[in-house]
């Protein structure tokens, strides 16, 4: 189809990516936004409700602030958490302005409000349209392009809808918003989220933060239930009928832990209701838990409440709990403007009650509730490469998240204020820049296959998936895991590839390993249990440890604190490097 040029390229087409070009177009610069399916109907969006934490200015964005940081661990920073909540304020109150969604409360106060993620979607990509930005769904990304002096200057990929045929677009700037990472486990909608576009920076030099944060699981139903809305789990019981819960960290990690330790537990279904629309609070609630292990904490609408991330799902399988669900529509959404992982999709409202005991697993959701991803350098959302941005859930939210996952309404608002800061700082570093780009090969991207991706996939899910591997650790596992998938890597550079979709396939499988090495050696680095990380080795919380571990490496990988924070490296289990 010949190369294309444009001042800033969106790659990603999910509501951070959408975010970001229209933030872009807005400033007057040219956008073409790529997306590996279709941008308004593909991702785990699109199959949940979005629920958005508006807090006007006043008490009750400082109390979310504070809550934030404490539920975090104490890794955030309040300074983001702040500038965050703020645009997002900003943004919401332009959609209602123009009558884009339900306002709710009008006193001023902070509001929940909840709409069908298709949507919200929707919205979104009618809003890119009438902006001019050009849109090219089912053009999947393979790899980053570069100009002689090493700034991202574009990318190129295959369209998926015309035969697999090459594409390649030319631009001053780059902001990747592709999702994070689930490890193919079923989540839904997570299918896409192969963790693309960080092996896509890290090829070119990007550096990583808070990968060992990447254990965020989500509880499913065994077997497949029929269409409804998306659900959150409510409360847990064991064989003999006794509860549930853990009093510090809430109801689904105590379910999460009984499932790790072998345990079987037993629940019913409950009936959903209600529809989309702003839902003020007027008094505290209790702080929804995403299955992460964070504390409860009573609040205001809270900025991590507008969705729990226990959500329920559908197509998964596997052993474990039986769980109590309360239906969403009612209560507040298991879906996020960050990409939900709940059952089948929200246009399903008011489906007929459930009954009878269901048994639920737990489902890897990786960095999409998480917290690593792509370092950003400052408020413009700059990757650590030059012309590189970056938004949503493919950089690391440790600044608004801390240790714990993010969830609903921080997802939400991140996706917001992260599209739109990204949007513009491409903006400004486009002007002026050249367009000579050389091409660049990556893992996965051989000519020539001569390996079958779905090996690389199978060894991957077997060193992440299970709850063994992923929500306990420990130093002998970890190393084990680490030695598996390094020696497999140079395999994957030599032998993955092929043309057409069997190229996307093994560039995806490529992704897959880069991410859970990343996460294998960070977790190692971490000596001690802090949010989702949890060591059997090292159970307990280390003030030392307050401080963000970066990564990166494609051949090889390497993990190091901040230059300016190096007291932990004598207590890891192997020397930090600088890279």
């Amino acid at each position: 189809m010949g190369v294309l040029e444009s001042d800033v390229l969106v790659v990603g087409g999910g509501p951070a990516g959408a975010w970001a070009a229209l933030a872009a177009a807005r400033s007057g610069a040219r956008v073409i936004l790529v997306d590996k399916g279709r941008c308004g109907a593909s991702g785990p969006t699109a199959k949940s409700l979005v629920a958005l934490a508006n807090f006007p200015p006043g008490p009750a964005r400082e109390e979310a602030v504070r809550l934030a940081f404490a539920r975090g661990g104490r890794l955030g920073d309040p300074e983001w958490t702040h500038r965050v909540l703020a645009e997002t304020h900003l943004r919401l109150d332009h959609l209602f302005r123009r009558g884009r969604v339900p306002h709710g409360d009008r006193s001023g106060g902070p509001t929940r409000i909840r709409l069908s993620g298709v949507r919200y979607l929707g919205l979104l990509r009618r809003s890119l349209l009438v902006a001019g930005v050009r849109i090219l769904d089912h053009h999947p990304a393979l790899r980053l392009l570069v100009d002689a002096e090493g700034v991202v200057a574009g990318a190129s990929g295959l369209c998926s809808a015309r035969g697999y045929e090459e594409w390649s677009v030319r631009a001053g700037a780059v902001v990747l918003a592709t999702g994070g990472c689930a490890f193919l486990s079923g989540a839904a909608g997570a299918d896409v989220a192969t963790g693309d576009g960080l092996l896509m920076a890290a090829e070119v030099g990007g550096e990583l933060s808070g990968m060992e944060f990447s254990s965020a699981y989500t509880l499913a139903p065994l077997a497949p239930l029929p269409p409804t809305p998306t659900l959150r789990f409510a409360a847990f019981h064991d064989e003999s009928g006794a509860p549930l819960e853990n009093p510090a960290l809430g109801p689904h990690a105590a379910a999460l832990e009984a499932l790790a330790n072998g345990r079987r537990v037993y629940a019913t279904l409950a009936e959903a209701g209600g529809s989309e629309g702003a839902e003020p609070r007027v008094r505290p609630t209790l702080a929804e838990i995403d299955g992460s292990g964070g504390p409860e904490a009573r609040v205001h609408p809270s900025f991590a409440e507008a969705g729990a991330s226990g959500g329920a799902e559908a197509r998964v399988g596997g052993r474990g709990v039986f769980a109590t669900l309360e239906a969403l529509a009612g209560l507040g959404s298991t879906g996020d403007g960050g990409g939900g992982l709940g059952v089948g999709g929200a246009e399903h409202v008011g489906a007929p009650r459930l009954s009878g005991a269901v048994q639920v697993r737990a489902v890897l959701a990786g960095t999409v509730r998480g917290t690593g991803g792509l370092r950003l350098t400052g408020f413009d959302c700059a990757t650590t490469v030059p012309g590189l941005f970056a938004a949503g859930d493919v950089t690391s939210r440790e600044a608004i998240a801390g240790a714990y996952g993010g969830v609903g309404g921080q997802r939400a608002a991140w996706a917001i204020a992260s599209g739109m800061w990204a949007g513009t700082g491409a903006v400004r570093f486009a002007r002026g820049r050249g367009r000579a780009v050389p091409a660049r090969v990556g893992g996965g991207l051989r000519a020539v296959a001569g390996i079958d991706p779905r090996a690389v996939i199978g060894l991957v899910q077997e060193h992440t998936l299970p709850l063994r591997r992923s929500y306990w650790r420990s130093a002998g596992s970890l190393r084990d895991s680490i030695a598996e998938l390094d020696a497999l890597w140079p395999v994957t550079e030599c032998d993955l590839g092929g043309t057409g979709a069997e190229l996307l396939r093994a560039r995806e499988a490529a992704a897959l390993l880069a991410v859970a090495r990343w996460t294998k050696h960070s977790a190692l680095a971490r000596t001690e249990s802090r949010g989702i990380h949890r060591r059997t080795d090292h159970p307990g919380e280390v003030e030392d440890w307050r401080l963000r571990l970066h990564t990166g490496g494609v051949g090889t990988v390497w993990v190091a604190p901040p230059r300016d924070l190096t007291r932990a490296a004598a207590a890891c289990e192997f020397p930090l490097t600088s890279g």
